[in-house]
């Protein structure tokens, strides 16, 4: 693919198999996981909110403990789903707000965003 050693793939929520009702990305196993919203969707599959949340707690037992889960500070649903249980190290996202890793606009009209490391204070 390329010369990096970082492979970024969008997370597919949907049923393996008529036979395995798991989600497709349980079978990722990744080493560093990005939540930005949990919301209700996909209808034909997940009964409710509370299905996927499931399904995503799930994703997150894969992540190993050296692993990386990366969430926004603020977003209710993802919140309650690592509460349902994550061995992983968890940091935070926000814009213009205490977290781990915080944004500023840069530009107007969110043209361009300034992120960094609270933790080291450097620009990303």
């Amino acid at each position: 693919m390329g010369e990096s050693d970082f492979f970024v793939i969008e997370a597919d929520e949907y049923d393996c198999a008529f036979f395995d009702k798991r989600s497709k990305f349980v079978h990722y196993r990744p080493r560093t996981v990005i939540l930005n919203n949990l919301e209700y969707d996909h209808a034909d599959i997940f009964e409710n909110l509370d299905a996927i949340k499931k399904q995503f707690h799930h994703l997150l037992r894969t992540v190993p403990n050296q692993g990386l889960v990366i969430t926004p500070a603020t977003e209710q649903h993802v919140t309650e789903t690592i509460a349902m249980g994550c061995w992983t190290p968890v940091q935070k996202t926000a814009i213009d707000e205490d977290a781990d890793w915080q944004a500023q606009l840069y530009l107007p009209m969110a043209a361009a965003l300034r992120c960094y490391s609270t933790a080291s204070n450097r620009l990303r």
